[in-house]
């Protein structure tokens, strides 16, 4: 049902248990505010800082549109790969005892790595390539510190990856530059010196040429080989470092309910039950028992210990790393195996050319030899100091595909426990557990509470609520309660008599629906109303009273009435208005006394009233003769109403059959204590006797609490009690 579409009185319906419990409501709001408010502030205090990395050079889009090429291949590789992986595999990375362990070194931290991990928090934002690291400390300060040092690891290491390659390249090289350059020194001093002892002049243009062409070759021989031995080096030490790696990383992971913990769960369900019905069937030092105990403890024990979610799925993905140093392997295979081909092509031309320069002199061939000498380790040479700068020059402007883009500060940490989102989640969570006790309470409560319930259970109209009443103070300041204090019923002839400012406005909304219910009665039938039968599902709703005080309530109104106390198990009338209990009804029926002779005065004006009468043993026989018929007949000739107060309907029949028997039938229940079954159970039996008469229900010891708020009460005053008395009078 859309909840626009509710009628007010149905919104009225669904919150009325709430309201009819709010003191259990609210109860259980402050208990759970204070509750939260007290282990808030008793909790020590964390502070977490966030930093946010992005990883990647560039986004997917732009992937796709080009290739990555830098002057660096294992820079391209990973900016490759980097468009390939996840976040979440970054952040699996991040979150490494390797990167910890050099936090805590550099911070100089008391804690260990499990510990320190446990504090950090590694977060991909969605559909994005930027990371959030969150770190919890006990001080502002602190939490940032551990947050800017986690990200510039992380990434200090990923830029250390990058230039693992020129790292390889300067050890090779710097155990090879000195050599060659002595190889070259060395060959260029035996040049010079042969030069100026065999004094020859330069030797002829095509001599020159073969000279040059071998000298060429030779030193492309040398330039191959070393490139060839500098990639065998860095292949040797990739395969060491692919060794100690793992294949695969985890990428991603969900989580779900421990499948252990339920079936804990129902294993102690079944205990408890087990352990009930021993107890009902033996003593607690029973074997049985015992053992049953003990199992239980055993349960509950494991229960604790159980963690309430596992890892249901996982995720993974190749290691990065791994999948760089791969591909680099590869580029250096393809190198050395190259570098052999071209060496063995390179030095079939050298033998084919060496028929050609045995025929030149011995000492231009000498010189030949030595130039090429000389010319080989000078290029060796100069190969090797270029490959050196260039490796100095990737070493020094190595970029990491992981860089920090907001570092964390001590101004944006975020303090836990919060005092004012505790409060606010402990306030919402109060609201639904006092509403859900509430409606519990409501659902397993069959009484009925209200009008509402009552014509909603019941299906017959509520014809007044009257509330509890306190009588006025009596002499001597004395409170008269009870039975003993209905001669001093706060009616308009008291109001006459002492004064309404003597009433405080409850007992005036107490008059006041004596009359409304005199009213209601009036004119819920067509035909006038000369009989009335009082009842109630269970004695003590109040029946009784609600009987005197309406006779007395309609005596104001209109002359001769006549209270008849038909209860003759249980009379309390007489109590109630102070006169004899003497013969009464039981004795007309009887036929032991006359009618007109039972008929007594009561303290109230027009208003007459018959007792109970003597003990009888049967007064279900008594109220099924004709004479009880036949004595309402005769009432009913000299007073205008005639209210007969019946016994309880669900204890005993007599007062289905004094229903029978008269007009017309009130039914009273009392808010929060008659029940809905017995209330239905009465009208049952009414309705097993003929009884379709019943004209409402009178909801008595009702919560009016509000109308003491009204001013047509708090502001009644003795001059308008005299008139209001004045014009009944009248």
């Amino acid at each position: 049902m859309d909840a626009s579409a509710l009628q007010p009185e149905q919104w009225a319906r669904y919150l009325r248990p709430v309201l009819a419990r709010r003191r259990i409501v609210i109860g259980i709001v402050l208990a759970a505010l204070l509750a939260v408010a007290v282990a808030t502030l008793l909790a020590p205090k964390t502070y977490t800082t966030s930093a946010k990395l992005l990883v990647g050079g560039q986004t997917g889009d732009e992937a796709a549109g080009r290739d990555p090429q830098t002057e660096l291949p294992v820079l391209n590789s990973l900016l490759e790969l980097s468009n390939k992986q996840s976040a979440e595999t970054y952040a699996e990375l991040l979150q490494e005892e390797p990167v910890a362990r050099q936090v805590i070194a550099n911070l100089n931290l008391p804690t260990t790595p499990k510990a320190l991990l446990a504090a950090v928090s590694v977060k991909p934002v969605t559909n994005t390539s930027i990371m959030r690291l969150s770190v919890s400390a006990r001080s502002a300060e602190q939490s940032a510190a551990i947050a800017n040092e986690f990200a510039h690891v992380f990434v200090t290491n990923e830029r250390k990856l990058v230039a693992g390659q020129a790292d390889e390249a300067l050890t090779y090289l710097q155990v090879q530059l000195p050599a060659a350059e002595r190889r070259m020194h060395d060959a260029q001093s035996r040049l010079a010196k042969y030069e100026a002892a065999s004094g020859l002049p330069d030797v002829g243009g095509q001599t020159q040429s073969l000279l040059t062409q071998q000298a060429a070759l030779d030193s492309k021989i040398s330039q191959v080989e070393t490139e060839g031995k500098q990639a065998a080096a860095q292949l040797a030490s990739i395969d060491a470092r692919l060794a100690s790696l793992p294949e695969h990383v985890l990428s991603a992971s969900s989580s779900g309910p421990n499948p252990a913990l339920a079936q804990l769960q129902t294993q102690r369900a079944q205990l408890e039950v087990q352990l009930n019905t021993a107890r009902r069937e033996y003593t607690e030092q029973h074997p049985t028992v015992q053992t049953l105990e003990d199992q239980l403890r055993e349960v509950e024990t494991e229960i604790a210990a159980q963690p309430k979610t596992v890892v249901s799925g996982e995720n993974t993905t190749t290691n990065p790393v791994r999948d760089q140093l791969v591909q680099q392997a590869a580029g250096y295979e393809a190198t050395v195996k190259a570098a052999a081909a071209q060496i063995a092509d390179l030095r079939a031309q050298r033998v084919a050319l060496a028929p050609t320069l045995k025929s030149l002199p011995s000492q231009t061939n000498r010189i030949a030899d030595l130039r090429r000498s000389a010319k080989s380790a000078e290029d060796v040479y100069n190969e090797l100091q270029r490959k050196n700068e260039e490796a100095l020059v990737s070493k020094t402007t190595a970029l990491s595909d992981v860089s920090v883009i907001e570092p964390a500060t001590a101004e944006s940490a975020v303090k836990r426990p919060r005092l004012g989102l505790n409060l606010a989640i402990a306030l919402i969570v109060g609201l639904v557990l006092g509403c859900t006790v509430a409606y519990a309470l409501d659902f397993f409560d069959g009484t009925l509470k209200d009008e509402y319930e009552v014509t909603e259970y019941l299906g017959l109209p509520v014809l007044a609520n009257v509330p509890t009443f306190v009588p006025p103070a009596g002499p001597a300041g004395a409170v008269v309660t009870g039975l003993a204090g209905y001669e001093r019923l706060p009616t308009l002839a008291h109001a006459h008599t002492a004064g309404a400012s003597s009433l405080d406005p409850m007992q005036r909304v107490c008059v006041e629906s004596f009359f409304h219910l005199v009213t209601a009665l009036r004119y819920s039938t067509d035909k006038p109303l000369r009989s009335l039968c009082v009842t109630s599902a269970l004695a003590g709703e109040g029946k009784s009273t609600i009987a005197l005080n309406a006779a007395v309530a309609l005596a104001e109104l209109q002359p001769r009435v006549l209270l008849v106390d038909g209860d003759m198990r249980r009379p309390t009338i007489h109590s109630g208005l102070r006169v004899g209990k003497g013969r009464g009804l039981s004795d007309v029926l009887a036929g032991t006394a006359r009618f007109e002779d039972v008929i007594q005065r009561s303290p109230h004006p027009s208003l007459d009233v018959v007792t109970s009468g003597s003990p009888t043993p049967n007064p279900l026989k008594l109220l099924q003769s004709e004479r009880f018929g036949q004595m309402l007949e005769e009432a009913a000739k000299t007073y205008a109403t005639v209210i007969v107060d019946g016994p309880a309907l669900n204890f005993v029949l007599d007062g289905a059959i004094i229903a029978e028997k008269t007009d017309a039938t009130m039914l009273v229940v009392s808010s929060g204590t008659t029940d809905v079954r017995q209330s239905r159970k009465a009208l049952d039996r009414l309705a097993t006797v003929g009884v379709d008469s019943v004209l409402g229900i009178v909801v008595n010891r009702a919560n009016l609490d509000f109308l003491g708020k009204n001013p047509y009460y708090s502001s009644y005053d003795d001059e308008e009690s005299a008139a209001v008395v004045a014009a009944h009078d009248a």
